[in-house]
This record gives structure tokens, sequence and C-alpha cells, in this order.
């Protein structure tokens, strides 16, 4: 399954907690935290893959260490979740991606 197929079934609350996916938390966060999504959807697939492929990389580079369960930013702050780290990059670290 794609990252915009899985965003897809999370946009529209079809059976997600039964996806095992290693990228659900991040679909997660983007869902919650990126506006941009909403009009990416409409766009092709393709497109939106790319999109979210690149958005994966970028905030990725933000993840300094991950070690039982915590995810540590470059920044300096410690999350619990995947969820939450991605959520603390995408409003706190001004990607490049989102600022086109």
């Amino acid at each position: 399954m794609t990252m915009a197929e899985a965003l897809n079934k999370i946009i529209k609350k079809r059976k997600t907690s039964a996806l095992r996916l290693s990228y659900y938390p991040f679909l997660l966060a983007v869902k919650d935290n990126v506006p941009e999504v909403e009009t990416m959807l409409i766009k092709r697939k393709r497109e939106l893959n790319n999109f979210l492929d690149k958005l994966y990389t970028e905030s990725k580079k933000y993840l300094s260490k991950y070690a039982k369960d915590k995810y540590y930013c470059t920044c300096g702050k410690t999350f619990s979740s995947a969820y939450d780290f991605y959520t603390h990059v995408f409003k706190e670290h001004k990607l490049n991606i989102l600022r086109n």
C-alpha cells in the first residue's frame, strides 16, 4: 500500500487500526498538522506520493536518535511517541517542502 492510499484511508476513517505500517504515526501527524494535504488529495496519486515521500525524508532528518520508544529531536527535545515527534517537527521546524 502506498502512502497516498494509506493517508486516504486514514482521512476517510476506514479500519485504520488494522494498518500495520511503519509510517502510520507519520501519516496521522500529516493529517492533523499539514493543511496542504487536503488539496493534495485532489491531485494525482503519484504527485501525492512524491510529496509524502519527500516530507517523510525531510522530517526524518530531525530525528537524532531513537532508543526504547524515545524519539530524540536534533533540537534536544525528547518524545515518547512517533506521532508527538512528527507533530513537533511540523509545528516547530520549518520544513523546506512546506515552504513552497
